[in-house]
């Protein structure tokens, strides 16, 4: 064997063996007091088992030793009202990547069968922020003298969402910003002062391409209001936990100097279980939004067509071929069927075609009563009669996939919302994406075999898979990171939409925050 080949091989081993002790190598846990000031480093730990989903909230817990350090002053030196929190850092994604958690219980555990205590602590992740805000009337107002009633937003979604959290949550931190015409230029960020501030809107980055959407705000819960409108223009809310020492994120605005949650609003369209053929060249998906508002042509962009594709889409940069590499690992794809193409709104016609109804049928029978001698025929007596009669329902269906579902499709449903009006538009867009036809992947995911999470791809961005002799296409709407003492660092992810595989209590629940939030907002209307 030559000197070359030799050393050759030596590289070769130590790249292998660094590769090795990588791949075991534990993530960092920290543990933060209530005002995220840094307590310590967690070593020594039984398991863990963090959790983060797009656009929701998910647990996260690790569990220690009952003799372990920071187990007194977890147990015996915080009062039960006192927050506690932690987070997860992984050395490739980093401080931009990192899962925080604020603590919502301490379970201390003792097990007979083999003597040890144990105790474990849950944390619920930072998005749970969000559905802990409500949206004011008037974030300008004091909240004794809230006027308008309400806080009507008409734009492209991403705009409308990060200008719904930004002022509501200056309301509360620093209220006499002034956001003007432009509430996103430095000239009025020079306004704010960032020590003041625990969570805060990072400045949107490029143009705003989303959906247009149309809402109104009454004291809602932030997460009710705008979930519907994340769903339908592909958007994620992405927190990121700042401290100090973390590269600044947006120096032209303002420079942070304490701990805060940023929180990004990004275009992401999400876009369940996109095909191609084996051997094609795998790229990103075209969303094309109807005339009618509500059917959509889905497309692959082929940049080696010829033809250019839109701005900003971009073939993925991760795709797990069986054939190539070993990282994918007990996947599971379910193919669900659409349940439906046409959806009715509304309920309620709009106040001007019931007032204009109401003003010509007693001008009518005001003059009839004057002709008969009966004058009181005018004063409204049929009003109840003739309201909600014109123009309170509306059909949406999506022609596309109603010829594909053929004759014996189920007919419509009903989707709440205001009819003829353009937040009734993206109510019956919501309603036809709740029954559409989607593909949804269960996938175990070896880190660095070869793609690594946090460097080549991270939460909420769009990944291939060769599945069934195809290339499916969808975005990673969940991930968990877990390891105990026996097993490495493994992430669990979950792609495309994974609500088939949840369980009925889940599911019961999931309709039951949204029916909350619904009857929430109509009963502050009323």
């Amino acid at each position: 064997m030559s000197i070359l080949s030799t050393l050759s091989e030596k590289i070769d081993n130590r790249r292998a063996e660094q590769e090795r002790v990588r791949f075991h190598e534990r993530d960092r846990i920290v543990v933060c007091d209530k005002e995220w000031g840094y307590i310590a480093d967690v070593v020594g730990e039984e398991s863990v088992d963090c959790g983060e989903v797009v656009n929701d909230t998910e647990e996260g817990r690790f569990t220690l030793p009952g003799d372990h350090p920071l187990v007194d002053w977890l147990v015996y030196q915080n009062d039960v009202d006192e927050d506690i929190h932690f987070y997860i850092e992984t050395a490739e994604g980093g401080p931009e990547d990192r899962m925080g958690y604020k603590v919502l219980d301490i379970e201390v555990e003792f097990d007979a069968d083999d003597g040890y205590e144990r105790i474990t602590v849950i944390g619920l992740h930072d998005f749970e922020h969000v559905k802990h805000l409500l949206a004011k009337p008037n974030t300008a107002a004091p909240l004794e003298a809230q006027a308008p009633k309400s806080d009507v937003q008409a734009g492209r979604s991403r705009g409308v969402v990060a200008s719904y959290l930004q002022r509501n949550y200056g309301s509360e931190y620093q209220p006499l910003v002034i956001w003007g015409f432009d509430m996103w230029s430095p000239a009025v960020w020079s306004q704010i002062d960032p020590s003041r501030w625990k969570v805060i809107v990072a400045p949107p980055e490029g143009p705003d391409t989303s959906e247009f959407t149309f809402l109104s705000a009454r004291m809602d819960n932030m997460w009710d209001l705008v979930k519907a409108t994340l769903d339908d223009g592909g958007l994620q809310i992405v927190p990121q936990r700042w401290l100090p020492g973390d590269p600044q994120p947006f120096p032209d605005h303002v420079i942070l100097t304490h701990p805060i949650l940023i929180l990004r609003v990004v275009e992401r369209s999400f876009l369940s279980g996109t095909g191609s053929g084996i051997l094609d060249i795998v790229n990103d998906v075209v969303r094309i939004i109807d005339p009618d508002g509500t059917s959509e042509t889905i497309t692959i962009a082929d940049p080696n067509s010829g033809v250019q594709p839109p701005a900003g889409v971009n073939a993925p940069v991760v795709i797990w071929r069986k054939s190539q590499h070993q990282g994918l690992v007990n996947s599971k794809m379910t193919i669900h069927k659409a349940t439906g193409h046409t959806v009715i709104i509304g309920g309620k016609s709009p106040q001007w075609v019931n007032n204009s109804i109401k003003l010509l049928l007693n001008s009518a029978l005001a003059y009839v009563g004057l002709l008969i001698g009966l004058p009181a025929l005018g004063l409204g007596i049929f009003d109840k009669a003739v309201e909600d009669v014109i123009l309170a329902w509306q059909r949406f269906t999506n022609r596309f996939r109603k010829a594909k579902m053929g004759s014996h499709a189920y007919v419509h449903t009903f989707q709440q919302g205001d009819a003829w009006s353009l937040s009734g538009l993206q109510s019956g867009r919501v309603g036809l994406h709740d029954q559409r036809g989607f593909v949804a992947f269960i996938a175990q995911v070896i880190d660095n075999a070869p793609y690594v999470m946090g460097r080549d791809y991270k939460l909420g961005w769009r990944c291939g898979f060769e599945i069934a002799n195809r290339i499916w296409l969808s975005h990673v709407v969940k991930r968990r990171r877990h390891w105990d003492r026996e097993t490495p660092p493994t992430w669990d992810l979950s792609i495309g939409d994974s609500r088939e595989d949840e369980l009925p209590g889940t599911t019961a629940l999931r309709h039951l925050e949204t029916m909350r939030g619904e009857v929430t907002r109509y009963t502050s209307l009323i």
